[in-house]
């Protein structure tokens, strides 16, 4: 009888001999048992947050807080809540950046293990749908990183992907590196809803939240549709825990 196990054991060592490849990240050889895109210590560095966050937008504080941060105190979004499964940085920050940019597709498996987690780990009700937000057409034409992982958590969890629901109707200037009222200006009637919405509850889903301006923008036009909207991320930056009032 044939060591099938071993025969696959052998393979998978010849094509690591006959075709090296390096971490997409550190560029180190990798060489382990496992390790296809990321090496093992680069993988590593995707971790969840497990520090307090504000119940209702989800950002990540230094303290808990068991009512609300200072901006929802003032300015509470339509959605009823958010959440981001890590903090973007270090080999995060790099690895959505091959992900987004440069297709690299590898990295999707490890995204789609954080969305799924934080998913269950969330508490939010039952969904009717998952809306990605829209990508910009001039940017992404031929693949849409929300999307893409808006397909993935929607194939682990069985939520109906609502791929088609949002849309971008006009072209704006990346977010970054814009002030928070110029964001707030920049995306005023960007998004359109193209389908009935109304008494549904929806998942409302994007790869990075910074301000929570494209969140909330997107969250506004759900809520105007008369449909009930959570938030789903898979990180959020430094910058969004500054926005904080003093």
């Amino acid at each position: 009888m044939t060591d099938v196990k071993g025969e696959r054991h052998f393979l998978h060592a010849l094509e690591a001999v006959l075709f090296p490849s390096r971490c997409q990240i550190c560029g180190c050889w990798l060489d382990l048992a496992g390790e296809r895109v990321l090496c093992k210590e680069c993988a590593a560095g995707l971790a969840p947050w497990r520090g307090p966050r504000c119940p209702i937008c989800g950002i990540f504080l230094p303290t808990p807080d068991p009512s609300r941060c200072g901006r929802c105190a003032v300015q509470p979004p339509s959605f009823r809540a958010h959440r981001s499964w890590a903090s973007y940085g270090g080999a995060l920050r790099r690895a959505l950046h091959l992900f987004k940019y440069h297709d690299l597709d590898g990295v999707a498996p490890l995204f789609q293990a954080g969305l799924v987690q934080i998913w269950y780990e969330s508490g939010f009700p039952p969904m009717d749908g998952i809306v990605p937000v829209p990508a910009d057409p001039t940017r992404h034409r031929d693949f849409s990183p929300t999307l893409r992982l808006a397909e993935l958590l929607a194939r682990e969890t069985g939520i109906p992907l609502w791929g088609n629901v949002l849309k971008k109707k006009r072209t704006t200037p990346p977010q970054a590196g814009l002030s928070q009222a110029r964001r707030l200006t920049n995306l005023k009637g960007a998004f359109t809803l193209r389908g009935a919405v109304a008494g549904k509850r929806l998942l409302l889903l994007d790869d990075v939240m910074t301000t929570g301006t494209t969140l909330r923008t997107c969250g506004d036009v759900l809520t105007r549709g008369g449909s009930e909207v959570f938030a789903l991320t898979l990180a959020q930056t430094p910058l969004a825990r500054s926005l904080e009032p003093s």
